[in-house]
């Protein structure tokens, strides 16, 4: 399927939003007293990405969210997320942005211990 740039440019604004709030919301994680609005305001984010990105045939940005999303995951049902998670979804979140871009991103999943 083939999208105007109306569209591209559409999504590219809508997807920067859902970076945005995901992002807002990770780094306000210190001042938030209760855990679970700041994972559901994350996980619809990364969500409602993975799934626009798939109908948009985003497939690279599509994936990315989708591993995200299923890290974030381990954290359903948690009343905090350690700081290396935090640090995590932030580099993803960059990453997703790079990708929306059209930019080639080498991102690693794995978390970093001590940061």
């Amino acid at each position: 399927m083939s999208f105007s740039n109306q569209e591209i440019e559409e999504f590219k604004v809508e997807a920067l939003e859902l970076l945005e709030v995901a992002e807002r919301s990770l780094l306000g994680l210190d001042a938030a007293g209760d855990f679970r609005p700041v994972f559901d305001s994350v996980f619809r984010s990364f969500h409602n990405l993975k799934g626009a990105s798939g109908m948009m045939e985003l497939h690279r940005l599509q994936e990315h969210t989708h591993g995200l999303e299923n890290i974030l995951m381990q954290f359903k049902g948690a009343a905090s997320m350690p700081k290396p998670y935090v640090n995590l979804f932030l580099r993803g979140i960059d990453a997703a942005r790079l990708l929306l871009e059209g930019k080639e991103v080498a991102f690693s999943f794995e978390v970093e211990e001590g940061k």
